[in-house]
């Protein structure tokens, strides 16, 4: 198991700016001139702007990013809609790097960034939010019935959530595999139906599910392409072995996703009035 921790930091410091900018740029093109937010999920800027019709974000409203990572989906919102976004995350460099973000596109004004623990309760009142939006960092979280309740707690009646969950099991994926050299961090492989039981039971009413998977396969095979084209510089940032282990990573979730055996879903739900 590759140390999380170090990766993250590696990843959201101001050094691997340029490298990544150069890989995200291919990575995640949709098939066309897409910005490139930061992230180190599968959110794509075409995904986000459906993102934020599901959500209805507007421009007065409150919207909670849960695992914000580097700040690139949190600031794209604030800046494009001018939304005001509050976004939590576990990792200390990647709160530095959006804060970062945030001043350099102008929009620190409308935004939050604080380190928190998405597992425990939060810091917040009671309907505080119009929306809660979770990218690819619900697999990380543990105690995932306490935390939609918590996310109902904080939501305003009639407020939606949305997240993405890129670790459903589909297929038979063996023990090898699951704990196969160079997978990044931990997570919790879930079968399906069990977020859409979790969010009912949580209290919301469940508004629609969507198959994302193509979006790993496609991203993940491209983000190996790229530390494979930029393997010198990605070495200089991160060294060798920690590279082989991301290359590894990304070379996994590949194979499941075109397989179908690991899936990516998106679910949105809302706050009954």
């Amino acid at each position: 198991m590759a140390n999380t921790e170090i990766i993250y930091d590696l990843v959201y410091s101001e050094a691997a700016e340029g490298i990544l900018q150069r890989i995200g740029k291919n990575v995640f093109s949709d098939g066309a001139q897409c910005e490139y937010l930061g992230q180190t999920g599968y959110m794509t800027e075409t995904e986000l702007n459906r993102v934020i019709s599901l959500l209805e974000l507007k421009r007065d409203s409150n919207l909670l990013e849960v695992g914000c990572g580097g700040g690139g989906c949190a600031v794209y919102v604030a800046s494009r809609v001018g939304t005001h976004v509050t976004g939590i995350d576990l990792s200390g460099s990647g709160i530095r790097k959006a804060k970062r973000l945030a001043l350099s596109q102008g929009v620190e004004s409308r935004t939050r960034f604080e380190c928190a623990d998405a597992s425990q309760p939060l810091a917040f009142g009671e309907s505080s939010f119009d929306a809660v939006l979770s990218s690819d960092a619900m697999l990380h979280i543990a105690r995932r019935e306490a935390v939609l309740r918590e996310w109902h707690r904080i939501l305003k009646p009639g407020g939606r959530i949305l997240f993405t969950d890129a670790a459903v099991l589909t297929g038979i994926i063996s023990t090898e595999e699951i704990s196969a050299p160079g997978q990044v961090g931990s997570g919790h492989v879930v079968p399906p139906g069990l977020n859409e039981g979790l969010i009912q039971k949580a209290g919301f009413e469940l508004l629609g599910v969507e198959d994302l998977t193509a979006s790993v396969e496609q991203i993940a095979n491209r983000i190996f392409e790229g530390f494979r084209k930029h393997q010198e510089e990605m070495i200089a940032l991160v060294g060798e072995e920690i590279l082989k282990g991301l290359q590894s990573h990304y070379s996994w979730k590949y194979t499941l996703a075109k397989e179908r055996r690991l899936s990516r879903f998106m679910y949105v739900g809302r706050r009954p009035s």
